[in-house]
């Protein structure tokens, strides 16, 4: 839910994968922020897509101080894109949750070259993966 996903972000700094584990769906200070999180529709941003994906949070404090941010364009989207570096850190956090020891960084290094790979070697890739006998 997005309650959960503001609350994730403000109490681990992030949303990431690991926001999503067991563990981290069962944590009291996240939980309790999520409860606190009010979604609220603001129809020119509902107007404003699919050309824009505009968001706004607006945090309210307990002594009364108002913090307020906004964005147009989601992080990742063309107007916005991720810079490569954070394309292949979500890439591995990703990867490796399902692909044995080391074959999260191959898959990757073999993406980065594909251009340059044969299709038989391309045609093996899901193959090895599958099969927990990746080998470069």
């Amino acid at each position: 839910s997005l309650p959960y996903c503001v609350a994730a972000a403000a109490v681990r700094g992030e949303a990431g994968v690991d926001a999503f584990t067991a563990a981290a769906r069962a944590e009291g200070r996240i939980l309790e922020l999520a409860a606190r999180v009010e979604v609220v529709e603001d129809p020119r941003h509902t107007a404003a897509f699919p050309g824009a994906t505009p968001a706004r949070v607006t945090v309210r404090f307990a002594d009364g101080a108002v913090e307020r941010a906004g964005v147009e364009h989601a992080l990742g989207d063309p107007e916005r894109p991720l810079a490569p570096a954070a394309i292949h850190r979500k890439f591995l956090q990703l990867a490796s949750r399902a692909l044995p020891g080391r074959a999260a960084e191959d898959m990757l290094e073999r993406v980065l070259r594909l251009e340059r790979l044969r299709a038989a070697e391309i045609a093996g890739h899901g193959r090895l993966a599958r099969s927990g006998r990746w080998s470069r």
